[in-house]
């Protein structure tokens, strides 16, 4: 008998609560619901997009295969200037590095006004971060062909591909931003080595 009235109560409460929790699934969201999941969802694709692009440039710059396409440059004793990308850059392949300039101010002999160095990367180091927060960083030197003075530089870079160069040459250092490019998608002309 005991059985029957616990089986007959567990049916009573299982009719009430039924139609409780389907009303509580079918029921329409409220506009401040339908916005803080509609924020969720692009916060989501956003971190999505970040993780995928971080992987990318990563990559890049892991495996010394990007251009770095400068922007602006930040002189040492002076102001800003916007710069033109196609000549103003750091090309990485391999082992080997490109390293041009030609803003106003300089005067060179690669066949653009500017200077163009070439030469073989030494005491490369990659950083990628201690997490995602954090930028991703590379850094080296290179004693461009036929020269003994060293170039020193360090290139930082952001998830979106936004990078910062630091560039030391002789005792002047000087900083540009820009972006990072792959090799392929980069847009650049190369003028004739100084050295």
């Amino acid at each position: 008998m005991k059985r029957i009235v616990y089986l007959l109560g567990f049916i009573l409460v299982l009719a009430v609560a039924a139609p409780q929790g389907a009303t509580a699934q079918n029921r329409e969201l409220t506009k401040k619901e339908l916005r803080k999941l509609k924020r969720e969802k692009k916060r989501e694709a956003r971190k999505k997009e970040n993780q995928r692009l971080r992987a990318r440039y990563m990559r890049l710059l892991k495996n010394k295969q990007f251009v770095f396409e400068a922007q602006k440059v930040y002189l040492p004793a002076g102001p800003s200037a916007n710069v033109a990308t196609n000549v103003n850059f750091i090309a990485v392949h391999n082992d080997q590095i490109v390293v041009q300039f030609d803003f106003t101010g300089l005067s060179g002999s690669n066949g653009l006004g500017g200077v163009t160095a070439r030469g073989k990367i030494e005491k490369w180091h990659f950083d990628p971060g201690k997490n995602s927060k954090q930028a991703m960083t590379v850094s080296g030197q290179v004693t461009p062909r036929g020269s003994g003075r060293r170039i020193f530089f360090t290139i930082t870079v952001t998830d979106d591909g936004l990078a910062d160069a630091q560039i030391t040459l002789r005792s002047s250092t000087f900083r540009l931003t820009g972006l990072i490019a792959s090799l392929k998608d980069a847009d650049v002309v190369i003028g004739s080595p100084i050295f």
